[in-house]
């Protein structure tokens, strides 16, 4: 896929290229405030997911900076953090080199502040906490990750069936590894800022819902990618 373009993320390229994306994107620190509301970037207390006190960005900051926008779309029950990380050029995921431009897409339940933490690794239902990355995290709060490729990385519909297994990783309680016949991934809007979409279909071990309906996600450049389970 490498030296293909990716229209849905030109500008975020140029502005990544031009070497003035960090500066200007905040990353879910959460020392920084957000100018609009106040509010700490990288903190909603009571929102979402299971602990007492989860560190995300949805739906603050995420929806501060992309606006309210998926209208009659329900989001995701619980969602705590999405973020979008997009490849910049000489970016790596597990040692192997990643298109610039590819996209990993990371909902959860998690406090995940910031767009490179590590969710927890292998989690099912009657498996306990392991530890914790960004605050107060609950076994069992699920996470799902899917890498687009550049030319994948635009609006529309993907049936997760046409991804590579590698592409695509659930985390928490009631992941499998087989995500449903039926799951997908609906990309509404990609811009230098946001990507806003829905996840459909993915099944839970006992063949409920995992994680089901729309997201806002905050974009973040990474040279690091990280892998299934793993930071950077």
């Amino acid at each position: 896929m490498g030296g293909r373009t990716h229209a849905g993320l030109a500008g975020i390229l140029a502005t990544v290229l031009a070497g003035c994306l960090q500066a200007s994107f905040n990353h879910g620190d959460p020392s920084m405030v957000d100018t609009d509301t106040g509010a700490s970037a990288g903190v909603v207390s009571g929102v979402g997911g299971t602990g007492d006190l989860d560190l995300g960005n949805y739906p603050h900051p995420a929806v501060t900076r992309c606006g309210d926008v998926l209208g009659g779309v329900e989001p995701i029950d619980g969602l705590v953090s999405a973020w979008a990380i997009v490849a910049v050029p000489g970016a790596t995921r597990g040692g192997e080199p990643v298109d610039t431009g590819s996209v990993l897409l990371r909902v959860s339940e998690e406090g995940l502040s910031d767009c490179g933490a590590a969710p927890f690794e292998g989690f099912s239902s009657s498996t306990g906490s392991t530890g914790t990355t960004s605050g107060d995290t609950v076994a069992g709060d699920r996470t799902i990750e899917i890498l687009l490729g550049p030319d994948e990385s635009v609006v529309g519909r993907r049936d997760v069936a046409d991804l590579e297994d590698s592409q695509v990783a659930l985390f928490g309680g009631g992941a499998t590894e087989i995500h449903g016949s039926e799951a997908s991934v609906e990309l509404l809007r990609v811009d230098d800022d946001c990507v806003i979409g829905i996840v459909h279909g993915f099944e839970a071990t006992d063949g409920g819902p995992f994680l089901e309906g729309g997201f806002v996600a905050q974009t973040c450049q990474q040279q690091c990618i990280p892998t299934a389970g793993s930071g950077c």
